[in-house]
């Protein structure tokens, strides 16, 4: 779709707006999501922060919270439909998007991180295991097998195949991005927001 004034923004339908979020419209999107919707995340990201912060939820902010909801309505789960796939339209699309941000938090916030112990790759450690590789991962030495066990203790089942795409099958961003059919740019940003939760994990085990 060319770029169009706001004021024919305005007018879309629903179905119009489904349409051009499925064909990845950037002009649509940006609207949609920063603009038309902004109010909603705005309100729910002050509703859940304390929540986030009591639970450690890496979302600092309304921009954060946004990306993680396009992030979970857009990509496509195994079936190879994302979830805007199933508006129905039976309710209005931004009272549909309220209840799918709600249920996000919702479930972010009850979701606990496993408990799990990591193979320490530093030979004075008690645990160390002489003939674990051992890889440097974004700064941090682990086991090569300790990898997928942090990848799984990740919340968020979206999350952990993006770090498994990235760290175990060292796909491209451009390659990531067409097997989950985004743009890269959506791809490299919640690429960023896994790795914030993959990071904070390995120091919370690690200590």
């Amino acid at each position: 779709m060319a770029t169009i004034d706001e004021n024919k923004l305005k007018k879309l339908t629903d179905g119009e707006i489904v349409h051009a979020l499925l064909k990845r419209d950037s002009t649509v999107t940006r609207w949609f999501f920063y603009k038309k919707c902004y109010p909603l995340f705005k309100a729910a990201f002050k509703k859940f922060k304390p929540s986030f912060e009591e639970h450690r939820i890496l979302i600092d902010n309304e921009l954060d919270l946004i990306h993680e909801i396009y992030s979970h309505v857009m990509f496509p789960s195994e079936n190879g439909k994302c979830a805007l796939d199933t508006f129905g339209f039976s309710s209005t699309l931004t009272n549909w998007l309220k209840v799918v941000t709600k249920n996000y938090c919702l479930q972010c916030i009850k979701l606990k991180p496993i408990i799990i112990t990591l193979v320490k790759t530093n030979p004075d450690g008690d645990n160390f295991i002489p003939n674990e590789p051992s890889i440097g991962i974004d700064g941090y030495n682990l086991a090569f097998s300790d990898i997928e066990k942090v990848i799984d203790m990740v919340h968020l089942p979206r999350n952990r195949k993006i770090l498994y795409i990235h760290y175990i099958e060292k796909q491209t961003s451009e390659e990531a991005a067409a097997e989950l059919e985004i743009t890269k740019a959506a791809y490299d940003n919640a690429l960023s927001r896994a790795k914030k939760e993959f990071h904070e994990l390995i120091k919370i085990h690690l200590k």
